[in-house]
């Protein structure tokens, strides 16, 4: 698929967001028929799904450092988690160990343990 528009789909969907009905696209552009105008409106429809979203172009950068980064949490996984923690592991071995990113584990953390058992691990 291409990155861009055809040509013939660009002016239908400039005269669509100029407020023209499709009738009047048609009178003013006697090579265009409805099908193109639908036709049009797929082909950006297409090429909007082609691209990806801001989103996983975020998530793609974060997993090429941290593998599981966006994942899920296992319940074996917060078992060891907990227990590495209470073991004194820092964030940053905690982060390499998951394959996570330090905030993805400090917040799983605080989901895990109350307040009191996580204070210190910033400085950690």
């Amino acid at each position: 698929m291409s990155k861009k528009l055809s040509p013939r789909s660009r002016t239908v969907l400039e005269a669509i967001a100029s407020g023209l009905s499709y009738a009047q696209i048609i009178e003013r552009n006697p090579s265009v028929t409805y099908p193109d105008i639908f036709a049009a409106a797929k082909e950006a429809l297409d090429l909007e799904d082609s691209v990806p979203s801001k989103a996983a172009n975020h998530i793609d950068a974060a997993r090429s450092q941290y593998p599981n980064a966006y994942q899920p949490w296992s319940s074996e996984d917060d078992v060891e988690l907990v227990k590495k923690v209470r073991n004194g592991d820092s964030v940053e071995t905690l982060s390499v160990h998951f394959g996570r990113q330090p905030s993805a584990i400090r917040s799983r953390i605080s989901k895990l343990l109350p307040p009191e058992d996580t204070f210190d691990l910033i400085e950690r």
